[in-house]
């Protein structure tokens, strides 16, 4: 597996997914023919090579982003339903919530603990207007606030597999982050 510059795993087939989806998705917001669009890829790029061999990779990478971009509605949709699901000012980050529970004690006037209250602090990192450097905040909760968030998340998980079912029904994918 590959790391990220934040130590975080990286599987190379997700790599290579996003990667796809996202010379799907340049061409698709290009407006330009698929030749159209491999002109410009191919103009944009600096000779790796000299001579006859960068010509040879070049036609090369024609052919498989061709390929690629001529496969049909799979990558078509999925790359439009990607794009929709990170069409927000604040996107989530993988891995990016972390809860840490402190005991803190509570002290007496004579300087004794006497007792001890429980909290937990969620830390929620996200990505804000497609920077690559994510962000958090924090916030402090006790137990109920815990039992709080638990119950809207399963809520949210309930309907989720309720719309599922609902696209399931009318034929249509839904893909997901999950993949």
């Amino acid at each position: 597996m590959h790391q990220t510059h934040a130590s975080m795993p990286i599987d190379p087939v997700a790599e290579v997914t996003y990667a796809v989806l996202g010379v799907q998705s340049a061409w698709s917001q290009s407006g330009l023919s698929i030749h159209g669009f491999l002109e410009r890829v191919l103009d944009a790029m600096p000779d790796l090579s000299e001579g006859g061999e960068a010509d040879q990779r070049q036609r090369l990478l024609s052919v498989r982003l061709r390929g690629l971009l001529e496969t049909g509605d799979g990558i078509v949709v999925t790359s439009k339903a990607l794009e929709l699901m990170t069409e927000y000012d604040r996107i989530f980050c993988q891995n990016g919530a972390r809860v840490v529970s402190d005991i803190r004690p509570v002290f007496s006037t004579d300087l004794h603990p006497k007792a001890a209250v429980i909290v937990h602090q969620l830390r929620i990192a996200y990505h804000e207007g497609g920077q690559t450097e994510p962000r958090q905040f924090f916030v402090a909760l006790d137990s109920s606030d815990l039992r709080q968030l638990k119950s809207v998340l399963e809520r949210a998980e309930e309907k989720e597999q309720q719309l599922r079912a609902t696209v399931e029904a009318a034929q249509m994918v839904c893909p997901d982050a999950d993949g």
